[in-house]
């Protein structure tokens, strides 16, 4: 590697032969180098340096908030990778004097598909009046996407006023 630790050693390569190893742990978007060292009990010679960059994932989350029996948070995935361990998050505020309502629910998505998978969540609360709510998905490979929108809730229905 390019901080010379060892990736792998292949022994007992006949001449003319073909070694390889696998390189595991490597990170996305990320340069590396590598060479090789051919060795037999008497010389070692080592190769060139070659050179690589890995690919960054292609993931793109997207939510949509729904009103009716509480809160409803569809999370998508409309890039070509699978997104891993997915952090969610759902706030709800009351929005004016009485700040009675102060609910909120998160979990993770240990894989969310992508080519449009999709996950649905759901926050029950009992209230009545105006409300601000957050929700914010991110995982580590990907941008993190936060959406509020302004609801008004009588007893468990929420009605969305305003979402962006």
């Amino acid at each position: 590697a390019s901080d010379d630790s060892l990736i792998g050693t292949k022994n007992n390569v006949a001449s003319g032969g073909t070694a390889s190893v696998t390189w595991s742990g490597l990170s996305a978007s990320t340069s590396y180098s590598w060479y090789a060292k051919a060795s037999d009990s008497e010389y070692t010679t080592p190769s060139s340096t070659w050179s690589f960059t890995t690919e960054s994932p292609n993931i793109d989350l997207a939510v949509d908030l729904k009103g009716g029996l509480g809160v409803k948070v569809e999370i998508m995935n409309s890039g070509s990778d699978d997104a891993e361990n997915v952090d969610w998050s759902i706030s709800v505020e009351n929005k004016g004097f009485f700040n009675r309502i102060n609910e909120s629910n998160q979990g993770v998505i240990s894989v969310l598909e992508g080519n449009g998978g999709i996950v649905e969540t759901k926050l029950m609360f009992f209230g009545i009046g105006r409300i601000d709510i957050t929700v914010t998905v991110e995982c580590a490979e990907c941008t993190a996407v936060t959406e509020t929108a302004d609801g008004i809730v009588l007893g468990f229905f929420v009605i969305i006023t305003n979402a962006s």
